[in-house]
């Protein structure tokens, strides 16, 4: 008789949900202000009434985040981003 082996059930780990990705701002996902002032990798972290808090990638690395204002955009970005 051969002997018995003992089976132990474990559940799987439950797995958060998927984080909603951010809105991108343009194919090539760069944004450009009437400033002069680019960034690259841009997320639209949050749209307020006076302009969007931005996540970007600067020029050394890393990732960065600032608030810009849509007087500082072009007219069709602040368009596309602006709330009635």
């Amino acid at each position: 008789m051969a002997p018995s082996a003992k089976v132990q059930v474990v559940a799987a780990p439950a797995k958060p949900a998927p984080a909603k990705p951010p809105v991108k701002v343009n194919p090539a996902n760069e944004l450009a202000t009437a400033t002069g002032a680019i960034y690259e990798n841009v997320h639209v972290e949050k749209v307020e009434s006076d302009g969007m808090i931005i996540s970007y990638t600067p020029a050394r690395g890393g990732v960065a985040m600032t608030k810009v204002y849509f007087d500082d955009l072009s007219a069709e970005a602040r368009q596309r981003y602006q709330r009635p």
